[in-house]
This record gives structure tokens, sequence and C-alpha cells, in this order.
């Protein structure tokens, strides 16, 4: 449950960035100032929210699961296991043009 608050918050924090940062680009139009850049604080929120974004979903994978072959994997030949039907159609095309 954590992992899911930690992303809410996370989500939160950069709506409330972005909310800020269009208050704040309203004001210096206004004011026509047009190099300032935005203040500390909303950079530093943006960043901080996009941390607990990061860890969140870092917490709410799952934990990787492995490659190797099992036990019940190892007898099977590879011809059975990369059968798609892409290949037999293509396969059988080859034939067709190479008879002619």
């Amino acid at each position: 449950m954590f992992k899911y608050a930690l992303c809410a918050v996370g989500i939160l924090l950069l709506s409330h960035a972005s909310y800020s940062t269009l208050q704040q680009i309203r004001i210096q139009k206004n004011q026509e100032i047009r190099s300032q850049s935005l203040p500390i604080d909303i950079v530093a929120e943006c960043l901080i929210s996009i941390v607990f974004m990061l860890i969140g979903v870092t917490f709410a994978t799952k934990n990787f699961e492995n490659i190797s072959l099992d036990e019940s994997n190892k007898n099977v030949k590879m011809d059975t296991i990369n059968t798609h039907s892409d290949f037999h159609v293509l396969k059988n095309r080859s034939r067709v043009f190479k008879s002619n």
C-alpha cells in the first residue's frame, strides 16, 4: 500500500508544481518580465515529485523471473518452440516459386 501512496503523492506534487508554473508564467507575462527563470521552490518540487514517483514505481513492480530453462523444457526441441505459422507460409511460398 505504501508504494501506491508514494506514487499518488508524487503525482499530486507534480500536478501542484505544474499549476504553480502556470501561475508563475502568467505573473511574468502580466509584469512583462521575459528572461526570469522559475523559482527554485517550483523546480525542487518538480524534482522531488519525480523522485517519489520513481521510487513508488520501482517498489510496485514485481520481481524479475528467472529466464533459465526449467527441467520440463530442457527436453523440448527448438523446432517445436519456434513454430509460427508465418514461417510455414514463407517456407511454402518459396517452394512454389522455386518450382516454376
